[in-house]
This record gives C-alpha cells, sequence and structure tokens, in this order.
C-alpha cells in the first residue's frame, strides 16, 4: 500500500483463483482494519489440437481429404477451470492455416488446407497432388483464435 493509500497486487502469469489478505490502515493512532478478496479470472489460454504424425497418399491420386486428420480440437482449456475465462475460449474463432516445405509436390492453388467440422472437434485435411509429383513435405499446422492464442504442430505428408 504506497502513502497515497493506493494498493497494488501483481500476479505472476497464468495464474488465477482467489486470493484473500488483510489490510490495516494507520492514521493518529487509530487503524482499521479490512479484509480484501481478490478473484483472479483465467485470460486467453492458447487453443489445442493434436496431428498424426504422418499422412500417406498415392503418386497421381489428385484431390486427397482425410477426415478428422486433425483431432481434439479445443478453443482453450478454461473448460476444465472452476471459473470461466475472462476471454471466454467457447465463443471464440478459430482459423487453420498449413505451410509445407515443398509446395511443388502439390497441384497450384491446391495446397493443404484444413476445414473445422461444425462440432469444431476435428478438421477435415484436402488437397490435390500435382501429377507426377511424389516424395515427402513437412506440414506445418497453426490453429488460431480470436484473442490471439495460438500452435503449431507439424506432421508429414507423404
Amino acid at each position: 500500500v504506497s502513502a497515497a493509500g493506493r494498493l497494488t497486487f501483481t500476479v505472476r502469469n497464468d495464474r488465477y483463483g482467489t486470493a484473500a489478505f488483510e489490510v490495516t490502515a494507520t492514521s493518529g493512532g487509530t487503524s482499521v482494519k479490512q479484509e480484501l478478496t481478490l478473484e483472479m479470472m483465467p485470460r486467453n489460454q492458447q487453443p489445442e489440437f493434436s496431428v498424426h504424425s504422418e499422412y500417406r497418399v498415392f503418386q497421381n491420386t489428385g484431390e486427397n481429404s482425410i477426415a478428422s486428420a486433425i483431432y481434439a480440437v479445443s478453443p482453450g482449456s478454461s473448460f476444465g477451470y472452476p471459473t470461466k475465462s475472462v476471454d471466454d475460449e467457447a465463443v471464440q474463432t478459430l482459423s487453420f492455416s498449413v505451410a509445407t516445405d515443398r509446395p511443388g509436390l502439390f497441384a497450384p492453388g491446391a495446397g493443404p488446407v484444413l476445414l473445422l467440422t461444425s462440432d469444431r472437434r476435428f478438421a477435415q485435411l484436402s488437397f490435390t497432388v500435382a501429377p507426377g509429383e511424389f516424395g515427402s513435405t513437412v506440414a506445418t499446422v497453426l490453429l488460431k483464435d480470436s484473442k490471439g492464442g495460438a500452435l503449431t504442430r507439424s506432421t508429414v505428408i507423404t
């Protein structure tokens, strides 16, 4: 508590919950005690998802679609918190992007894309293999939420 009566409280990163403490103010020999309770709400948590380590397709197969290639999608872990996140993870918008280290394996404009299912728990991976192309590429999948949380995972498309 400063001389002006301002109480400063710093919460460590990624901490939430309730803190109770007592403050005593003294002036002219008179003391007043006040118990305070602060509730720290969780802030935006990064989204979560899982991806298999590898997806295999055959040469010259053209368009490919792998249902549930991305699974266990979650907008953030606040669902397990005793109190809701200030940023309410459940209503955040989720978006995927995919980058590969060998974009030439795919037909022009038909590289890997992910489409989130309506229940927001899975994503379908779609792409078109370029004619005559074969080999492997590392696909880096980025999942972002509308509050700035993000998670990156990689897989191999062979």
